[in-house]
């Protein structure tokens, strides 16, 4: 009975479209798999500003990546850098892209004191997020409430 049905022609036809469509689909699917992946990841980090602190013993180093994906958000990441050059991340923060380039208004830090640094992002159309930085044998940033 199972050579029969094999040997059917109308059975061989419909079986190998309908392998050759099942085929087509999983590769289909696995393309846009790979074009997703590929498509939402980001662009290499840019320096965006370094500023030194007050006592020259710190840097302040702020860099932004964009998503791949058009109108995606920004990313901006802080690195404190010492005197020997050890560099230490301190938080790494989405910024919503509403299509207008960045400039200092909308990513600005400044240091306050000679261990102490405020860092304050401003997107066009979202709420500001800071975060205050210290410095020292212990490195941190710690959000804030208003920037």
């Amino acid at each position: 009975m199972l050579t029969e049905h094999l040997r059917s022609p109308r059975s061989v036809a419909s079986g190998s479209l309908g392998s050759v469509i099942g085929a087509r689909r999983s590769w289909s699917r696995l393309a846009a798999c790979c074009l997703l992946l590929a498509g939402c990841g980001r662009t290499p980090e840019e320096l965006f500003s370094e500023s030194v602190s007050p006592d020259g013993a710190w840097r302040l180093r702020l860099t932004v990546s964009q998503s791949k994906m058009p109108q995606g958000p920004f990313f901006v990441t802080a690195y404190a850098v010492d005197g020997t050059d050890k560099v230490s991340k301190l938080l790494e923060s989405k910024l919503e892209n509403d299509g207008v380039p960045f400039t200092v208004s909308n990513i600005a830090a400044r240091w306050t004191g000679q261990s102490a640094a405020l860092l304050c992002l401003r997107a066009t159309d979202r709420p500001d997020r800071g975060w205050r930085i210290e410095v020292g044998p212990e490195v941190r940033a710690v959000p804030i409430e208003k920037c």
